[in-house]
């Protein structure tokens, strides 16, 4: 069933929205609501103005540096995905390898998952999707 509500209800996205863009992007933190500086450390002044000729750095792309956001290229995000497990549990998983780094060694699994308040988000969502596939499949009885 959860699978299915999941699914049809696109809140994969939602869940990987939530992972990305409000806690790594706007926040800089982790699912533990760690800022990922203190965790990794901030960035290098090379990834923020960039080295000429080799590559751009944040400012220059118009990205944040005032946290650390695990985006540059957008291939980390991308690599996010939902999965829905038999016994219910609905699972994040992401590629941490970006080249010369692996994302988790830097800065923990943790950036991977949601924080208590998205938990909460997730959890409402859920409710109201059960309650009316619920009161679909098996009457209002």
């Amino acid at each position: 069933m959860m699978q299915v509500i999941v699914e049809k209800n696109g809140l994969g996205g939602v869940i990987i929205h939530l992972n990305t863009e409000d806690q790594l992007f706007d926040k800089g933190i982790d699912s533990r609501g760690v800022k990922l500086e203190d965790v990794g450390g901030a960035y290098t002044p090379n990834t923020i103005f960039g080295i000429k000729g080799k590559f751009k750095g944040k400012l220059e792309l118009g990205l944040p540096v005032d946290r650390v956001t695990l985006y540059n290229s957008g291939e980390f995000y991308k690599s996010f995905v939902v999965t829905t497990e038999q016994n219910g549990d609905i699972v994040i998983n992401a590629d941490p390898n970006k080249p010369n780094q692996n994302l988790f060694d830097r800065y923990g699994k943790d950036i991977v998952g949601l924080t208590k308040n998205n938990l909460d988000v997730v959890r409402n969502i859920l409710k109201n999707h059960i309650l009316k596939y619920i009161r679909t499949e098996y009457g209002k009885g």
